[in-house]
């Protein structure tokens, strides 16, 4: 079993018996975060991240840890969610690997890894774990929730589960459910894993792990995350040279995108327990909004109490493809919760909410600026005896050098920008980059087609260098 636990990596204890929704129980565990920021006096500024199936508590570098952090191009000083004016809280999810109590933890009732044994886990658990972090913090309401991926679907689930916990929103590529073709990959992913002769019942030790099983479906994962005219466009036909292949122990591949999987895969095997990566596969599989409200989804997401969201989705995305979220965003917009969606235009496919940050940072910036604003506009109210905050807050537009900023910072903000040289930038970084150089940088990847504008006649194009207003991107009707 193997735990990767970044250096700067904080812990919040799990109450004893901590229930899980399958029927579980927890006891002896604990949460793992990082925070970046400064909690005001009010305690009114704190947004929690909440992350996809693989990443750490690490979001962006900081001082207790200087390195590039999973999404250094959208959290930091400046960036879009600006440390400056938030007090931010990542969580590594319940069941992770990355120091939160997983399948790769030890239980303290026998001593041992749990590896397989360890308890049935769904998204509504790491919801639950993660308020917990939050309360344990001594943050009454966080100022906003952000989930992406399985995160999103998370930060549905914590809404849902703890009302008034997050006043507002954002939900990139998130789901109520699972879909049956992401369900079905997923699934081969498993068989693939459970297949590996050193899967051993998923009692393997570090010196038996089923590696084959995890590269190849590490392989199929990353396949998955970009459209099809993504990769035609970074790779082509590009052959591998050789000799170099040979030497970086790849004898048997052609073509630089083999060059680029392998490379990829093999550094994920070596950074993930793999009873982790199930027991977070399946959780995602199972999940269900709707088991909050007798089943219907739709009704579920009427009930969820938020000022305001912000959904963004990707025209490419087949793993959580737009249908998604837009019934996300229609059914908040029904609810009574003021929606801005956004559908972008992105060949990144489901890993744009990453790779794509020129379109993504400028919309987030927007929404946490309105947010912002109307926290201060209330401050201002309450200090001359207002009892109320009216809705139309002005908004004040980011700097003119974010779009730079973020554009500059896209290659460190994904793990598939520093393997097989994605970019001539990281070209130096490893190896095997300067070993197998195919593609070109990921900060002109960015540089894709605009958002398709559902209201064409007010939203601007977001490759400009300051990011809209809240009023000029806000969709209504859906």
């Amino acid at each position: 079993m193997m735990e990767f636990i970044p250096p700067a990596t904080r812990f919040v204890a799990l109450p004893d018996g901590f229930k899980l929704k399958r029927g579980g129980t927890l006891s002896g565990a604990r949460m793992a975060y990082e925070t970046v920021g400064r909690l005001n006096a009010a305690r009114s500024n704190a947004v929690l991240i909440l992350t996809g199936l693989s990443p750490d508590a690490h979001v962006c570098a900081h001082e207790q840890h200087p390195a590039p952090g999973w999404w250094e191009g959208m959290v930091g000083h400046g960036k879009p969610v600006d440390t400056d004016r938030w007090f931010v809280v990542c969580v590594n999810s319940l069941g992770s690997c990355k120091g939160s109590t997983g399948p790769a933890s030890v239980d303290p009732a026998t001593g041992r890894c749990y590896g397989p044994d360890f308890p049935a886990l769904s998204i509504e658990d790491l919801a639950d774990a993660a308020a917990h972090v939050v309360r344990a913090l001594g943050i009454e309401q966080l100022a906003v929730v952000v989930g992406a991926s399985m995160g999103g679907m998370t930060a549905l689930s914590l809404v849902a589960r703890h009302p008034g916990l997050a006043r507002h929103m954002i939900n990139l590529s998130g789901a109520v459910h699972a879909q049956p073709f992401a369900i079905a990959l997923r699934a081969l992913q498993r068989e693939m894993i459970q297949s590996d002769p050193q899967w051993q019942e998923g009692r393997y030790d570090a010196a038996s792990v089923p590696i084959s099983g995890m590269v190849a479906a590490r392989k199929l994962g990353l396949l998955s995350y970009r459209a099809p005219d993504d990769w035609s466009r970074r790779f082509g036909r590009e052959r591998l040279d050789a000799a170099l292949a040979s030497a970086a122990g790849m004898p048997a591949m052609d073509f630089a995108v083999e060059g680029y999987l392998a490379c990829h895969a093999q550094r994920f095997v070596r950074a993930f327990d793999p009873n982790a990566y199930l027991a977070l596969s399946r959780a995602i599989d199972r999940f269900d909004l709707g088991d909050e409200a007798a089943g219907d989804a739709d009704a579920a997401l009427r009930r969820l109490q938020l000022d305001r969201a912000l959904v963004m989705g990707v025209d490419s995305d087949f793993l959580f493809p737009l249908s998604q979220q837009r019934q996300v965003a229609q059914g908040l917009q029904e609810g009574g919760v003021g929606v801005t969606y956004r559908a972008v235009s992105s060949l990144a496919g489901h890993d744009a909410f990453l790779a794509d940050v020129a379109q993504f940072g400028p919309p987030i910036a927007a929404f946490l600026s309105d947010v912002a604003s109307g926290a201060r506009s209330a401050e201002a109210a309450s200090d001359v005896g207002q009892a109320s905050l009216t809705a139309s807050s002005s908004v004040s537009s980011p700097s003119a050098s974010l779009a730079a900023s973020t554009a500059s910072s896209v290659a460190s903000s994904t793990a598939c920008s520093t393997a097989i040289a994605t970019a001539p930038s990281t070209a130096s970084s490893t190896a095997s980059s300067t070993a197998i150089a195919t593609a070109p940088s990921m900060a002109s990847s960015t540089a894709i087609a605009p958002v398709p504008s559902m209201a064409a006649s007010t939203a601007p194009s977001t490759a400009s260098s300051t990011a809209p207003s809240m009023a000029a991107i806000t969709v209504t009707p859906l």
